[in-house]
């Protein structure tokens, strides 16, 4: 190992002739050594064969030297196995630092490796695709997706000092040297960005210093953006609606949400409704604030903003007192005793003490598509997906709410989730669906040491990831990220600031970064998903009336996603008959039984579909067939592409008959379809 020192700096290298300073690590502990000029040599001499010098990443892959140990195994992100001299050692395509912090895919087996390569190659200074749907994402929540990651500057855990000076996420950067450095901006994605009530409205192209209005700063959009801009052809706009300290259990709480007693005394509000709680029995006071006003003020059209409480005569009314009269929502300009004159909208004097409440939102932006984005009017648009990043306030709000909303988080979640589909599948129908993907990052603070309501919050976040099958209508178009592996301590960061993340760079990088691997992983399982819905939806038209997969549509015998998987018409009986396995005695040797049946290319790699052959000697327990290989008391399967059509395979399974109880054996072809 060969020591070079640092020369970032005419200074650094002045003092290096008095003395080099020498930060090594030898079995898990860290020691620095201070030596005279004269003895460097000798101790270069020494140190290479007995260390790593920390600090040092010599092919600058984000992992410094001691930690890549060159033995192909990975151990811990200490003892990684890497080439220290190869910033991709498996050459998969995804740097080694990448693997280690951010995917948790194995730095050394080229056949573990994130959906995404890294670093990503810069942005082409396309505009995206002019022809097809802008995509577009609604990323929303508090903290977290508010954006506080510091950008410039070289305190530790900027993005300035995380992409130059530890060379990661280098595709954000326009040029690693002076004069040329500087930062990239993607021309085929942007954003658009308000807090609660219209605040802070700005739109932009994507670019690590894109918000004008908080400037310094960025959030998960950057990393988000850069991801899915990079996977889709088509240009991609970010909606990015949050305010900080907001709780899904009170500002964002969803429509139907019903009045929660907790049993302890306190009864909190359902939506639309204030205040924040009451004395369980007692008759709540209203604010001039309620229950979703947040959710509202970021996704609904006014006229469709329900608030539970209506407009009554000789009333004392707070100044921002909201409420709901003949069907429009007004909010009080002033404290005023009510009368018929001040009557909101009828009154001969209404207009002194209330307005029409408006705000500028996701639905004005998309609504107004044409005039907001006039150079995408041809194209326009398809709500792609929705990110979720949210958590602080419900579970360290105030005293009264924490167990309230920590216990109702889950439930809460889910039901913003199913709410937020129905609302934009019913705006935009064709443009949304009730299965659009949806991402929810978990709450990250203080990472492996999280515990006690936060612990709670990110388990609820967790649970509804469509693979804990906690929710079935999520399989594929719900993802959970767990973000606590990205947190970073306020000891390597540019603040000590809990719910900002402490404006650690590259924890809002890796979140934003994870947030769009996730959903290239729902539309990637959507596209599986959806072969089935595609066959019997475009192929046969309007003549199946009837999709369901168990339905015999044409009465020929077989279920329609029995002719799915063995490529026949549901619209027409007559072929029914021809379409089953056939049963083979055979005369070999061996003397097995073989069974051939048909599958369409289609149906096996559709990710809804489950075909598989199954056996046993009692019509009870059933074994699936399992190729085992040639010998006589082998299971066999052999496939032949294309052996009964063109895109129809011929399948054959040879059961021998060491399996069957004396002479009996039986078969079944088994075929679930979850559309």
């Amino acid at each position: 190992m060969k020591f070079t020192p640092s020369t970032t700096s005419k200074s650094s290298i002045r003092c290096l002739w008095s003395s080099i300073v020498l930060a090594v690590k030898r079995e898990g502990s860290y020691n620095q050594f201070v030596l005279p000029l004269p003895h460097y040599l000798a101790a270069v001499a020494f140190l290479s064969s007995t260390f790593n010098v920390l600090g040092f990443d010599t092919d600058h892959d984000g992992l410094e030297d001691f930690a890549e140990t060159g033995t192909g195994i990975y151990v811990s992100p200490e003892n990684t196995g890497t080439s220290p001299r190869n910033p991709d050692s498996d050459e998969d395509g995804a740097g080694d630092w990448y693997e280690v912090y951010a995917s948790f895919t194995d730095p050394n087996d080229s056949s573990k490796k994130p959906r995404i390569p890294y670093p990503l190659p810069n942005p082409d200074q396309s505009p995206g695709e002019t022809t097809k749907p802008v995509k577009v994402y609604i990323m929303s929540g508090s903290y977290g997706m508010n954006g506080w990651g510091f950008v410039g500057g070289t305190l530790q855990g900027s993005l300035e000092q995380i992409v130059r000076s530890e060379h990661k996420f280098t595709y954000l950067q326009t040029s690693v040297s002076e004069p040329d450095w500087g930062w990239e901006t993607r021309q085929d994605v942007r954003i658009h960005a308000y807090e609660s009530n219209g605040n802070n409205a700005e739109k932009s192209l994507l670019s690590p210093t894109w918000y004008d209005a908080r400037p310094g700063y960025f959030g998960p959009e950057l990393g988000f953006g850069s991801v899915l801009g990079w996977f889709h052809d088509e240009p991609v706009l970010l909606i990015r609606a949050s305010t900080g300290n907001r709780a899904l259990g009170w500002d964002l709480l969803p429509p139907s949400s019903p009045r929660f007693d907790a049993g302890t005394g306190l009864t909190y509000p359902g939506h639309g409704e204030s205040p924040e709680y009451w004395a369980t029995g007692s008759n709540p006071i209203p604010i001039g604030w309620y229950a979703g006003k947040d959710y509202n003020d970021y996704f609904l059209d006014e006229n469709d903003m329900f608030v539970s409480r209506s407009w009554q005569d000789s009333y004392l009314y707070n100044s921002n007192f909201p409420v709901l009269h003949n069907g429009v929502l007004y909010v009080s300009k002033s404290a005023h005793f009510s009368d018929s004159d001040s009557e909101p909208g009828f009154g001969l004097s209404w207009t002194n003490f209330w307005s029409v409440y408006s705000v500028d939102n996701v639905v004005d932006i998309l609504d107004n598509f044409s005039t907001e984005y006039p150079d995408w009017s041809g194209q326009g648009f398809e709500i792609a997906g929705y990110v979720w990043w949210q958590g602080y306030r419900d579970a360290a709000g105030k005293v009264e709410t924490q167990a309230a909303h920590t216990i109702k988080y889950e439930e809460n979640l889910v039901r913003l989730i199913k709410s937020l589909r129905q609302y934009f599948a019913d705006r935009y129908p064709g443009r949304s669906s009730l299965s659009t993907p949806f991402v929810v990052a978990t709450i990250g603070f203080l990472g492996d040491a999280q515990s006690g309501n936060f612990l709670q919050i990110a388990n609820a976040q967790m649970a509804v990831d469509g693979d804990s099958a906690n929710y079935p209508e999520f399989k594929n178009n719900v993802m959970s990220v767990d973000t606590r592996p990205y947190w970073r301590d306020s000891g390597i960061s540019p603040g000590n600031y809990l719910r900002r993340y402490n404006y650690n760079a590259e924890t809002y990088m890796l979140v934003g970064d994870a947030m769009g691997r996730s959903m290239i992983g729902l539309h990637e399982a959507s596209a599986l998903a959806s072969r089935y819905s595609a066959w019997v939806g475009s192929i046969f038209q309007n003549r199946l009336t009837n999709t369901d997969p168990e339905h015999d549509f044409d009465h020929g015998g077989l279920a329609t996603g029995l002719e799915w998987v063995l490529g026949g018409d549901p619209t027409n009986g007559g072929d029914d008959g021809s379409l089953g396995p056939e049963v083979l005695d055979t005369d070999s040797e061996d003397n097995k039984v073989e069974i051939v049946f048909r599958r369409f290319v289609e149906a096996k790699d559709d990710a809804s579909t489950e075909i598989q052959l199954e056996y046993c000697s009692d019509l009870v327990g059933w074994t699936a067939a399992v190729h085992q290989g040639p010998g006589k008391d082998q299971i066999t399967i052999t496939e032949e592409p294309n052996g009964f059509a063109r895109g129809i395979d011929k399948v054959t399974v040879s059961l021998p008959a060491s399996i069957s109880d004396g002479d009996q054996l039986f078969a079944r072809l088994k075929v679930v379809v979850t559309p």
